[in-house]
């Protein structure tokens, strides 16, 4: 004679059993809690519904008997959480902009706006800011970027030399390698050199164009033109202003700031040309 199968029956339920429950809180994102309840129904607990104040992630079901048990796996705030910076990293650049980016947990999904500026660094500029809202109604999680001056960094100064060449008919030149009294035909190589400075600044000054005005952010190198011309059938050329002039200026300013990114491009002139 065979065992008699046996029956589980839990009975009528007025209101589910939780025969189940943990928890595991996180610093870097919201609480996790673990349930087990049972009740009559298969379909009690669908995804993102609440259940002690937690929301629903998933619901694994299995009938047991004449009831149901659900282990639920949910997302929420056991007990009380406080905004907070998760992460930052900061990036330092010998030369150029420095960036950073911050993770933020928070109820506040305005905690972090384009223009504000990172904590501890008074040049270092928000440029954009990500708000993820969470499963837990209320809660974001926040990537934001920055970029400006993190540390003080060295002038960069970079050289660039080349040179123009003029062809002229009957001309008396002095010059090492040349003659004097007798008019040749010359090919003559002109210095074309240009330094640029780079640098980020946040009182970064126009300095008048094309003019000599203002020093320049660096030390320019000294040009060797010993050059004198005494007679051409063409006319000669005085160009001003002569020596180093300063053609250009581009500067990168981060919006809504006095944080820039500047490069100054000084020119070597010669006085007089053919």
């Amino acid at each position: 004679m065979g065992q008699p199968q046996a029956i589980l029956h839990y009975g009528n339920f007025a209101s589910p059993l939780i025969t189940a429950e943990g928890y595991t809180r996180r610093r870097d994102g919201l609480h996790s809690g673990r349930f087990t309840v049972v009740n009559d129904s298969a379909d009690s607990y669908p995804e993102n519904s609440i259940f002690q104040g937690f929301t629903i992630l998933e619901d694994d079901v299995q009938r047991i008997g004449d009831v149901w048990e659900h282990n639920l796996n949910c997302a929420g705030i056991k007990g009380g959480k406080a905004n907070r910076r998760i992460k930052r990293a900061v990036s330092y650049s010998l030369e150029g902009f420095d960036t950073a980016s911050e993770t933020w947990l928070t109820t506040n999904q305005n905690q972090i706006l384009p223009g504000n500026r990172l904590q501890g660094y008074t040049h270092m500029v928000c440029e954009s800011s990500q708000p993820e809202e969470l499963e837990v109604t209320g809660w974001y999680r926040i990537q934001a970027s920055y970029r400006g001056i993190a540390r003080t960094k060295p002038v960069k100064r970079t050289i660039s030399a080349n040179v123009d060449v003029s062809v002229v008919d009957n001309l008396v030149l002095i010059a090492p390698g040349g003659d004097s009294g007798t008019a040749h035909k010359w090919a003559i190589s002109w210095p074309k050199v240009t330094v640029t400075f780079s640098y980020v600044s946040t009182t970064a000054d126009l300095k008048p164009m094309p003019h000599q005005g203002g020093a320049p952010a660096g030390t320019l190198p000294t040009i060797q033109t010993a050059i004198n011309i005494w007679q051409t059938s063409d006319p000669v050329t005085y160009n001003w202003p002569n020596g180093w002039r300063l053609v250009s200026m581009p500067i990168d300013v981060i919006a809504g700031t006095n944080v820039s990114l500047v490069q100054e491009v000084w020119e070597w002139q010669q006085r007089v040309t053919v």
